[in-house]
């Protein structure tokens, strides 16, 4: 088993990122990721993380987003691979008034810089 773990940002590392991208019709993957997935999972248990806004602006659904993600194609699955999992922070905002000031890329580039600078 591996004992570490890699997380990517679906938008921008895996597709291309043109903003809410939950239609199939719209999905670039870039070019070779494909080739560096396989390679950083020789090494490392892959997760792919996606901040899906979109849902909770109201400019897609969670019915388009999980039909958009039951279309992957399951020849790049593995039997192993966890299953999708749904967050949505709608509810807490409704209740609190938060509002989010820094993106998840930003937070997770933080988050490495910091353990970088700290080993």
């Amino acid at each position: 088993m591996k004992n570490k773990e890699i997380f990517l940002d679906r938008d921008g590392a895996i597709n291309v990122d043109k903003g809410d991208t939950y239609k199939i019709e719209d999905l670039k993957i870039i070019p070779r990721v494909i080739e560096g997935l396989k390679l950083l999972s020789s090494k490392y248990k892959l997760i792919i993380i996606t901040n899906q806004s979109g849902i909770g602006r109201s400019i897609c659904t969670k019915q388009d987003y999980f039909y958009f993600e039951t279309e992957q194609d399951p020849k790049l699955m593995r039997p192993t691979d966890e299953p999708v999992i749904y967050g949505d922070s709608s509810k807490f905002k409704n209740e609190t008034g938060w509002s989010q000031e820094i993106n998840l890329k930003q937070t997770l580039g933080d988050m490495l810089n910091y353990w970088r600078r700290s080993l």
